[in-house]
């Protein structure tokens, strides 16, 4: 399909990735696993980011 990313017969979506998904219940299920993942390593992140600050070592 051509045209600009976002934009089907020049309607923009507006809703999130989530909304916009025509998946079956399995898929659904992985979407929501990878989504708890994806918070988890970012708590991890924002935890070792601290960390660093903290010992000194920040940017």
């Amino acid at each position: 399909m051509y045209g600009v990313p976002g934009i089907i017969s020049g309607i923009i979506f507006c809703g999130d990735y989530v909304e916009a998904n025509a998946w079956n219940e399995g898929e659904m299920k992985n979407a929501r696993e990878r989504v708890q993942l994806r918070q988890e390593m970012d708590a991890i992140e924002r935890r070792s980011i601290a960390e660093m600050i903290g010992a000194g070592q920040g940017f």
